[in-house]
């Protein structure tokens, strides 16, 4: 199997990129670095691909990957996309390379958003499927309940949650259907009122 190192270069940002492919032709294939693809994205597919050496042992690829990571300095320079060096084992990001990351993705705007997951015809079949599912047994509630029994949220969690909520206005029909869900939930034990003392 021949193994390609390569460097991609953007044709209108100037921007490279520094990576390794077995794909038939390396020159079609667009590279798979986080901050490169989302350069791709954003600036178009416009790129020229050199190849730098065929190698034929992954040890041989990961040995060049790593000289000319550091001859370069791929991972530190604003030139080039890598966000660490070059020796394709595609391994755990450390918090610096994810928070590269991070800053890369911001102000880009989520492709799915204002696209609805389900159609309403979608909605309702799923919703006349859960009729007739019927209400769960004590048996499965419980074991709903074991699960998340002694779990706390973390502060970011809790924000989360509590930032999703903001701006939201509920229907005088929602707050009653809470209210008697959570009364319901008492009266079965699955919800502890705040009031009741916990020994």
């Amino acid at each position: 199997m021949t193994i390609y190192l390569y460097v991609k270069t953007h044709n209108k940002t100037g921007l490279k990129y520094l990576g390794q492919t077995s794909a038939i032709d390396p020159h079609k294939y667009s590279g798979s670095g986080v901050y490169w693809k989302s350069h791709l994205k954003k600036h178009g597919y416009d790129y020229s691909t050199e190849i730098l050496k065929e190698c034929q042992t992954k040890e041989e690829i990961k040995e060049l990957g790593i000289y000319f990571s550091k001859l370069w300095n791929v991972a530190e320079s604003d030139e080039w996309a890598n966000l660490k060096i070059e020796q394709g084992d595609g391994g755990r990001q450390n918090a610096e390379i994810r928070q590269k990351i991070r800053e890369a993705g911001k102000g880009r705007i989520p492709w799915n958003k204002g696209i609805s997951m389900w159609t309403e015809e979608e909605k309702q079949q799923i919703g006349e499927r859960n009729k007739l599912r019927g209400p769960q047994s004590a048996e499965t509630i419980s074991k709903r309940v074991s699960k998340i029994t002694g779990k706390k949220r973390t502060d970011e969690q809790r924000k989360r949650s509590s930032d999703s909520q903001k701006g939201r206005k509920l229907t005088q029909e929602h707050k009653e259907k809470l209210k008697q869900a959570r009364q319901k939930g008492i009266l079965e034990g699955r919800i502890i009122p705040w009031n009741k003392k916990i020994n």
